[in-house]
């Protein structure tokens, strides 16, 4: 009875043993993840409709490019000032040698001023980045921030600092820029909004029925330009009776038929009248 016992005992505690090894086994079971029913994503909010604001510039940005500008239009060969010295023969004379020998003969000579050969006087350069300067200015005019409370002071620097450029090469901007700005302003078709510089006349005709500087018009041979919202016009001619030659640029935008006659549309550019 003591034998059988020991041997119910023994085989009660195999049993247990064997239920602890398969328990352990098993993994745990995980709890179950919620449903989307139980706990909905918030709504995503894609930004489809929202647009990146154009980014926009410190005034001082605007007064840096012209200087550079400026800095690119001067003749490299003259600085600027449109001359150059050249020797010329004016005579000739006889020197005697100290000591034995024949006379010989020496030109005479001086030094004259006479216009550049690089800018034929006119004190612009030919080079490519003229137009490449100020392309950069009418980019960068257009992307001011003019609520800047540092616009007002900025904005007579500009004019002040325009001026001088204008007057720099008078006549010759014309010949600088208006041979490269092809169908710019003449075709029919424009892809993208671009800066452009030129040289126009005001329009006088369509300039009267505009009551203010938000609206200016200027012509290049049979092409209309309307300049909508300049940041810098020189005004002091404006009133002018005869054709006012004006240095222009700005973010050509786009082009409209006006009744068979199409309009090029600029925006946020400068007038500046040569005189």
């Amino acid at each position: 009875m003591h034998t059988s016992f020991k041997l119910l005992l023994a085989f009660l505690m195999i049993a247990v043993g064997s239920i602890h090894l398969h328990a352990a086994d098993v993994a745990p079971v995980d709890p179950e993840e919620p449903t989307p029913e139980e706990h909905p994503d918030p709504a995503k909010d894609d930004g489809a409709d929202d647009k990146v604001a154009p980014r926009l510039l410190p005034p001082q940005s605007a007064v840096l490019a012209l200087k550079r500008w400026h800095d690119a239009a001067l003749c490299s060969s003259c600085k600027g000032t449109g001359k150059a010295t050249k020797t010329v023969v004016t005579g000739t004379r006889t020197v005697k040698p100290d000591k034995a020998g024949f006379p010989i003969k020496q030109n005479i000579t001086k030094e004259v001023t006479v216009d550049c050969a690089a800018c034929d006087g006119e004190r612009l350069t030919k080079d490519k980045r003229l137009i490449a300067g100020g392309n950069t200015f009418a980019r960068t005019l257009a992307q001011i921030d003019i609520t800047d409370e540092r616009w007002p002071a900025a904005h007579d620097d500009l004019l002040t600092n325009l001026r001088e450029l204008v007057d720099l090469g008078k006549a010759a901007w014309r010949s600088r820029l208006n041979k490269t700005i092809g169908v710019l302003l003449t075709g029919t078709v424009i892809k993208n909004a671009q800066p452009i510089v030129f040289v126009g006349y005001l329009d006088q005709e369509r300039q009267k029925n505009e009551t203010g500087k938000r609206v200016l018009w200027v012509s290049v041979g049979n092409t209309s330009v309307r300049f909508e919202k300049p940041r810098l016009v020189d005004s002091s001619g404006l009133g002018q009776v005869f054709p006012l030659s004006m240095l222009c640029g700005g973010w050509l935008v786009r082009r409209e038929d006006d009744g068979g006659r199409f309009v090029s549309v600029i925006e946020n550019g400068f007038v500046m009248s040569i005189r």
